[in-house]
């Protein structure tokens, strides 16, 4: 092969994929078992060719010589260098419809492919008054920022979690298209009662998605929800995917955030995004006020902010010290509020099924009553429940103590 032509406009490859805190580690998704190892110098060099250009755009005639002749040899010899135009890889994302829906909800009428199947549906909202929102499930199918070392497995969270849900339909009223809700013995009432139900299906990845194209097409369709006048719970996947549900906000809130881990690691490159350092990117680039974490308890330092955001962690123990008034002050009394829960936690006895489980987490109930305690009267704008991990061998039961957390959520979003 002789010299490179340094007049062929070039791209990056599409299926180029970081794995998530590596510095040097790369894979296509077209073939996956294949890692590259690169130099920080060569992961720079690719980011000049995010858009199609020419080597001599990049570099000049008169620096392709030697070891960067080579270099540029070995980036196309490998494919992480092509030319643009051809079969690239998917970057068109949107809605799936899913069967089952969760609890057997209504589609939401963007969802669905065939619209003459959604006479119940159609006569549902259209930007209503506050009190009378909907109530929209979105399924967030994506793991691709689960840390190396961990198990994968969380792309698979909607799915399980509506095949449990199937047992708990919420059956609507013929009437109005309303839910009957369902019976909670500890509040003494049916969760979502009256409330209008949806489920708007998945936002699945593909290989050759990069994370980039996927949060955006995320944050697009979690906007196009709330113009709507819909109040979303999120179901993921990786703890990555509340940063684009964050991103879908656009005025001053509180994040109340339900976890093991802090989430807030320093990046250790240029890029560096996974879902143990999401919260970082979230603090510095949407309008978060507060950051309120409980059930902390992995061993990691508790920054004061986060990016300059005021940060306050409690761990289980000095949550069971906390009586409902102490609660209830933790988030700014004028601020509506952002609920993120992972499912980590919870205790492993209760939840098992999540890929970075930490021990002496909190209890099912206590985590349901947590919640309400805090969010008390506050206007909830959005919520979700991510790290379930489909595939283990206890998900069915993690995924039942999942489910409990998500109409919790629900009933709140619905007020």
């Amino acid at each position: 092969m002789g010299r490179v032509d340094t007049g062929e406009r070039l791209q990056v490859n599409p299926h180029l994929r970081r794995i998530p805190g590596s510095p040097t580690q790369a894979f296509l998704q077209t073939d996956p078992t294949r890692v590259f190892g690169l130099t920080p110098d060569t992961f720079v060099l690719l980011e000049e060719f995010t858009q199609p250009r020419t080597i001599a755009e990049c570099l000049g005639d008169d620096h392709l010589e030697g070891p960067i002749d080579q270099i540029f040899r070995q980036l196309l010899e490998l494919r992480l260098l092509v030319p643009p135009g051809g079969d690239l890889g998917p970057t068109d994302l949107t809605l799936r419809p899913t069967l089952p829906r969760l609890c057997d909800a209504p589609p939401w009428p963007h969802a669905a492919a065939d619209p003459s199947s959604l006479a119940p549906a159609l006569d549902g909202p259209r930007d209503p008054p506050s009190e009378q929102r909907p109530v929209v499930v979105l399924g967030a199918c994506y793991d691709d920022n689960t840390l190396p070392g961990y198990p994968r497995g969380a792309a698979g969270g909607p799915a399980l979690l509506r095949r449990i849900s199937a047992a708990h339909p919420l059956r609507e009223r013929l009437s109005d298209g309303s839910a009957l809700g369902l019976y909670d013995l500890d509040l003494g009432r049916r969760l979502l009662a009256g409330a209008r139900v949806y489920d708007a299906g998945d936002l699945a990845s593909a290989p050759g998605v990069h994370w980039s194209t996927y949060a955006a097409a995320l944050t697009h369709e979690l906007t196009a929800l709330h113009r709507r006048g819909a109040r979303v719970i999120l179901i993921g996947g990786d703890h990555s995917v509340t940063l684009p549900a964050l991103a879908a906000h656009h005025e001053p809130f509180a994040l109340l955030h339900i976890d093991a881990h802090t989430d807030a690691a320093l990046p250790r490159h240029a890029g560096d995004l996974h879902h143990g350092n999401f919260l970082r990117r979230a603090a510095a680039t949407c309008p978060i006020r507060q950051i309120i974490a409980l059930g902390v308890r992995a061993l990691q330092d508790i920054p004061p902010e986060i990016e300059g955001v005021p940060y306050r962690a409690l761990s289980p123990a000095q949550l069971r010290r906390c009586d409902d008034r102490a609660l209830a002050a933790l988030l700014p009394a004028d601020l509506p509020c952002y609920v993120s829960v992972d499912l980590d936690a919870l205790d492993p006895a209760v939840a098992p099924a999540t890929p970075a489980a930490e021990p002496d987490g909190l209890s099912l109930a206590h985590a349901r009553h947590l919640i309400r305690a805090c969010v008390g009267e506050r206007p909830l704008i959005g919520a979700d429940l991510v790290e379930l991990q489909a595939g283990h061998s206890a998900a069915d039961l993690s995924a039942r103590a999942a489910l409990r957390l998500v109409l919790d959520l629900m009933d709140l979003l619905a007020r």
